[in-house]
């Protein structure tokens, strides 16, 4: 019985140096290759400042393409009363060139 347990422990003192030697050889930081992704909540799960948010966004950029538009269009409304404020300016001035024209002076009140 002797002989069984020496070999007994002779095959565990193997076996724990044969793990000793594997686990000095082996690489203790295994390296995890992961990717981090943003996800949006779920919109069920989103309180309602949250859910406005990105309505309120689209509301603005609405408002500022409008006021763009409105904005060029002011301008061209400018720019059209001024010529016609110019033309109606000219047509007055033309029509008093007319009106006060020296008229031909008759010579026979000289005589």
């Amino acid at each position: 019985m002797k002989r069984m347990n020496w070999e007994h422990s002779l095959m565990a003192f193997v076996l724990v140096a044969a793990g000793v030697i594997a686990g000095a050889y082996m690489s203790t930081t295994n390296p995890a290759q992961a990717e981090v992704t943003g996800r949006a909540e779920p919109p069920a799960f989103q309180s309602g400042g949250q859910q406005s948010v990105p309505i309120l966004r689209e509301i603005s950029g609405t408002l500022r393409q409008i006021d763009g538009r409105l904005a060029r269009l002011e301008m061209v409304a400018q720019k059209m009363q001024m010529a016609s404020a110019r033309n109606a300016v000219s047509a007055q001035v033309e029509e008093v060139e007319e009106t006060t024209e020296p008229e031909a002076e008759s010579t026979e009140g000289l005589k």
